[in-house]
């Protein structure tokens, strides 16, 4: 049996502080020990040597040759333990400039697990805020009772609702009805049906005290074919028919916001209305743009490179700071254009917030080096394999070195918050 001589690291050691890159190169040693069956091979102190204590002997064929010459940045090559026993006591969290640490992360109103819902996530539609969504019928531009009416007879306005409710509706029909006295001769009807019939329709005379408004075949008074007003915010309406000399074409204004009927009400926006084009300067942030005026928002409803940091980060004064000094780092997290990266980024740094870890130590835990190569147990291991896309603790730690994958760019994010945000992200 192989017999591994004892490195120099406390055998309890969490992987954090000076050890990552060490911590690196023993979890890929360890991977590497294995027997013919998969098992790692047995690792044991030299039994000459007290168990904190490295061998003064050189390396041998027997010699694991990472042990050859890994110690601690901070300890000496012959006292490991008094080194360890006279550092002063570091806090859990602690770690050196290369570990990545997400402590720097003030805690975010989104930081819970995405298990736990949001109760105002989906509060529903709002009547009054400018928005006409769900079962609104519209918002800031309702119809009023006063305004819906018709002048022609053959049309009956109808409303319902109230503008309270966001539910208020005005709608026009046509009379169907063959009915004495109520002014309209509706098509199918005659004079023998209902006296409003015109009794003098067809003969080339337009007459209006008979309810008569056109005659077909006339050159000078045809009647219409169709009733389109080439306006898109009225409706056309064609009641009559050309039998009774009586086709009449009404306009009514339209009062409710419905998509793609080529109708952009005065109130109403690109969300609330597709039929509206985005206008920046209008207050609200419509497809397409990111901001309505403000600092770091342009001219065309963009932001710079700062304002889609802030857009991301909420304001704390760690955020801030990040936004400023850790820009691209921050954006290279969590604005790649690959949304499914950015949610994985992001979930790494926010578990880390909520757990109180950094860097490797959110993924091995207190688990020490040749542990954490089996059995990691730090609180974001979920988290971090799912930006890993992998469960291989080798794979998983050599990424956290790298840009490449949302693990080290969660990390590079840590980094940079410590060397530029200290103070304000508490570091």
């Amino acid at each position: 049996m192989t017999t591994l001589v004892r490195n120099p690291m406390p055998t309890g050691a969490a992987v954090t502080g000076p050890w990552p890159q060490l911590s690196l190169l023993l979890l890929l040693i360890a991977a590497s020990c294995r027997n013919a069956d998969g098992s790692l091979l047995e690792a044991t102190a030299d039994s000459s040597s007290e168990p904190n204590a490295t061998t003064s002997e050189p390396a041998t064929a027997d010699t694991d040759p990472a042990d050859a010459g890994l110690q601690d940045p901070g300890s000496s090559t012959s006292s490991a333990g008094s080194d360890a026993a006279a550092a002063p006591d570091a806090p859990a969290n602690a770690s050196n400039g290369s570990d990545a640490s997400f402590d720097e992360f003030a805690p975010r109103p989104d930081a819970a697990s995405p298990a736990e819902p949001d109760a105002g996530a989906d509060a529903g539609p709002v009547c009054g805020d400018g928005k006409t969504e769900g079962d609104e019928l519209c918002d800031t531009s309702c119809p009023l009772e006063v305004t819906c009416a018709v002048v022609d007879a053959c049309l009956v306005a109808t409303y319902s609702g109230s503008p309270e409710t966001c539910d208020a509706r005005c709608e026009v029909s046509e009379r169907s009805a063959c009915e004495d006295g109520d002014g309209c001769c509706p098509a199918g009807c005659d004079r023998s049906q209902d006296d409003d019939c015109s009794p003098s329709c067809g003969d080339g005379i337009v007459d209006t005290g008979s309810g008569e408004s056109c005659e077909p075949g006339s050159s000078s008074d045809p009647c219409p074919s169709s009733c389109d007003d080439g306006v898109a915010c009225t409706g056309d309406v064609m009641s009559g028919s050309e039998e009774n000399c009586n086709v009449r074409c009404s306009h009514p204004a339209i009062t409710e916001a419905i998509d793609s009927d080529g109708c952009c009400l005065a109130g109403e926006n690109a969300n609330t209305d597709n039929d509206c084009a985005p206008q920046c300067g209008n207050d609200v942030v419509e497809p397409g743009e990111q901001c309505e005026g403000g600092a770091n928002c342009d001219a065309d409803c963009q932001l710079d490179e700062v304002g889609l940091c802030k857009s991301l980060r909420d304001s704390s004064s760690c955020d801030q700071c990040l936004c400023t000094s850790c820009v691209s780092e921050v954006l290279a997290c969590q604005n790649t254009g690959n949304a499914a990266d950015d949610a994985k980024c992001d979930a790494v740094v926010d578990c880390g917030v909520a757990n109180s870890c950094s860097g490797i130590d959110c993924y091995c835990g207190a688990a020490s080096a040749l542990a954490c190569a089996t059995a990691p147990a730090g609180a974001c291991i979920a988290e971090i394999e799912t930006a890993a896309g992998s469960d291989s603790p080798v794979t998983i730690v050599s990424l956290f070195m790298s840009t490449d994958n949302p693990v080290g760019r969660a990390a590079a994010v840590g980094s940079c918050s410590q060397t530029s945000c200290a103070t304000p992200c508490g570091l």
